[in-house]
């Protein structure tokens, strides 16, 4: 009974961390559940290896740190979603890149141009930026 108590505690103590962890890296919500109540369990399992060498509370988030790497690496980066090409990865050409990156920066402040602020396209925003000396 004591050791139900226990896991109970340290469940009830750590969940939301260990959710929010796996939230920042997979995006999105229901997955970061999952995912954390798999390392929970993980930790349950292997609760005998813990060695007293940190905090405890420290080995369980690098148990569900490492089952969220474990679970990225299982997962496909880029994926067509073309019918004929599901599950193949998707190369981008050149001038898709080109075009995505060149449309990113335009969303950027002006300080982060590597262009002088004359030569600035008109449709980027210089408001939000600080005036140079």
């Amino acid at each position: 009974m004591q050791e139900k108590q226990f896991w109970t505690k340290v469940y009830q103590r750590n969940i939301a961390k260990m959710v929010g962890m796996c939230c920042r890296y997979v995006g999105d919500r229901a997955v970061a559940e999952d995912l954390a109540h798999e390392a929970f369990l993980k930790a349950i399992e292997k609760s005998g290896t813990y060695r007293r060498l940190g905090s405890f509370d420290g080995w369980l988030m690098r148990i569900n740190l490492n089952t969220t790497m474990d679970y990225l690496r299982r997962q496909p980066q880029f994926l067509s979603m073309d019918d004929d090409t599901v599950g193949t990865r998707f190369i981008a050409s050149e001038s898709d890149v080109v075009e995505t990156c060149h449309g990113a920066s335009l969303l950027l402040p002006v300080t982060y141009c590597l262009f002088s602020p004359s030569a600035a396209p008109e449709s980027r925003s210089t408001s939000s930026a600080p005036p140079r000396a």
